[in-house]
């Protein structure tokens, strides 16, 4: 959907917590314009392995919790994921993760998802997906966590190795840049924003907060724009 000149957005407001509705001006002269995305379930991912991989179709299909928003996963069996992209731009990412996850391993000190195979359009689903192999472990959560220094250090040690390999013949990042790079991405960060602000995710006091920053942001850059 495109978001023209004088789109409404209401938000609460800051001072006093009271509801208030202002007039939001926004330009997007080459904002992407995304189909509905199709509804991705356990029953679609059990008619796409059994079209595509038959060895497979026996195997129980779980959807992962907490689902993701650029992909939905499923657990396939115990042993696999099956991630699908929930929109055009995400696809992109598919062949990308299964010619690079394998080069990167070597390099890294933790476990990250192995390609075991690429699914193709099928049963109404129109992009390509991917298998990977299950890792087992839990949400990082801070009651999960016996040491956070530990863990951040980990976490560190990960970032440096990833960023201490050579990018020589790697790939190009995102999708490429034109004259409208910059207005589309404006428009993607507002809507992300706008969904946190509206309530419309899980998320917190601070998350809302940051996210109405953000639109003020966003909103600033474009009059700038002009």
């Amino acid at each position: 959907m495109v978001v023209s000149p004088g789109a409404r957005v209401s938000e609460q407001d800051r001072a006093g917590g009271a509801a208030s509705a202002r007039w939001i001006g926004l330009v997007a002269r080459s904002v992407a314009v995304t189909d509905a995305s199709p509804c991705i379930d356990d029953a679609l991912v059990r008619r796409l392995v059994s079209t595509q991989f038959p060895r497979w179709a026996s195997l129980p299909v779980k959807a992962v919790e907490p689902g993701g928003w650029d992909n939905r996963s499923f657990r396939l069996g115990e042993r696999m994921i099956v991630r699908l992209p929930s929109a055009a731009e995400y696809a992109v990412q598919v062949e990308k993760e299964h010619r690079w996850l394998p080069t990167l391993q070597p390099y890294l000190p933790l476990e990250i998802p192995t390609p075991i195979a690429i699914g193709n359009p099928a049963e109404g689903y129109p992009w390509k997906r991917s298998i990977y192999r299950w890792i087992e472990g839990d949400v990082a959560t801070p009651e999960r966590i016996s040491n956070l220094g530990d863990c951040a250090g980990e976490l560190a040690r990960f970032l440096i190795a990833l960023h201490e390999i050579d990018p020589t013949d790697g790939p190009r990042p995102g999708l490429g840049f034109d004259d409208g790079t910059w207005d589309r991405a404006r428009g993607w960060t507002l809507w992300k924003a706008a969904i946190i602000a509206a309530r419309l995710t899980e998320t917190n006091a601070s998350d809302r907060e940051q996210s109405l920053r953000v639109i003020d942001e966003v909103v600033s850059d474009w009059r700038r724009s002009l």
